[in-house]
């Protein structure tokens, strides 16, 4: 992944052990919070600054440390789940990282627990050409790159069907449909399936 004798941003984000030393702000910070609002902060966990596939994980990491689990029992066997389908928290995980805007200075990938939901945001927009009205419906990367080497992982199945399976899994589990804004950030607000205690 290199251009002559550099290194591409796709590469650095893929194979650095510290991509914000080369990209500004190629990181993810994770915060959890007591109650509704930015004010007591429960875990500031720290600076996630790793290649993207290490950061995927360490993001992961977070929201089952930060999440409950759940007893659910099936037939004869029991298992624990989170409150939210993990899949659909690593959906969310990833489709902020593919999309962000890396061109954009002052801004990071956000990952905040309240104790009724979770918001994850990236810097950046809806990618040129895609609209409000499409999105959801039609598949445009802000960096193809990125998506074509990440489909290539478990962590991404099928490129453009993660909003969808974002809301198929929520629906699934009785939950809420996903929140979704647009602005200078794009953010995602998943509900919690029980307040935090």
């Amino acid at each position: 992944a290199a251009v002559g004798d550099h290194p591409t941003n796709t590469g650095i984000l893929f194979f650095c052990q510290n991509p914000s030393d080369y990209i500004t702000d190629a990181t993810v910070k994770c915060v959890s919070y007591k109650g509704t609002n930015k004010v007591d902060i429960l875990d500031n966990y720290p600076l996630i600054e790793k290649d993207l596939i290490s950061a995927i994980e360490e993001c992961m990491l977070f929201l089952r440390k930060s999440l409950k689990m759940n007893r659910v029992i099936d037939g004869a066997e029991a298992r624990d789940e989170l409150e939210i389908p993990e899949v659909a928290l690593r959906e969310a995980v990833v489709n902020a990282l593919i999309h962000r805007d890396y061109q954009m200075r002052g801004g990071r990938v956000m990952i905040e627990v309240y104790d009724d939901r979770v918001e994850i945001s990236n810097p950046g927009s809806l990618p040129e050409g895609l609209s409000e009205a499409d999105f959801g419906t039609r598949s445009l990367t802000r960096n193809p790159n990125i998506a074509d080497l990440l489909i290539r992982t478990p962590y991404m199945e099928r490129l453009g069907t993660g909003v969808q399976r974002i809301k198929t899994l929520l629906h699934d589990h009785l939950l809420p449909a996903p929140k979704f804004s647009f602005g200078s950030h794009f953010e995602v607000s998943i509900a919690r399936a029980f307040n935090a205690v």
